[in-house]
């Protein structure tokens, strides 16, 4: 048990101006976020009600569609309230089978390696300070 607590302890460490920076960026970006999910969420809402609406919302983008394909598939891993079934049917009916796979695995990909690399810069001691380190 003690060796337990000793990896849950918070490690000290100094903080330097790069960190300061990069929580500061982070910050404004869930900030930002969170403002455009409350104002354009009656619009997010019907987008992701279907596949079929998330297949005339892409095709709308005509060439790009492939790139917001993506950075919707990039949101939907970070933004969890964005359903990913939704996204990855409407992306096969779209793109066809292997382009639509294709696509799905970057966004996800990217997506993931975001969220990996935020919780390591923040860490164990954000989380432990953020939930407590009873529940950690």
């Amino acid at each position: 048990m003690e060796g337990i607590l000793a990896i849950l302890a918070p490690m000290p460490q100094t903080i330097t101006i790069t960190d300061i920076i990069a929580y500061l960026i982070l910050g404004l970006a869930c900030i930002g976020l969170a403002i455009l999910c409350i104002h354009y969420w009656p619009d997010i809402m019907r987008i992701v009600s279907s596949p079929q609406a998330i297949e005339d919302w892409l095709a709308g983008f005509g060439p790009w569609a492939p790139v917001v394909f993506i950075a919707a598939q990039f949101l939907q891993v970070v933004v969890f309230v964005i359903p990913g079934e939704v996204t990855q049917l409407a992306g096969g009916f779209l793109f066809g089978i292997g382009p639509g796979l294709l696509y799905s695995l970057i966004g996800i990909g990217l997506g993931s390696t975001f969220a990996f690399l935020v919780a390591r810069k923040l860490g164990l001691a954000f989380v432990t300070r953020l939930f407590g380190a009873t529940q950690v």
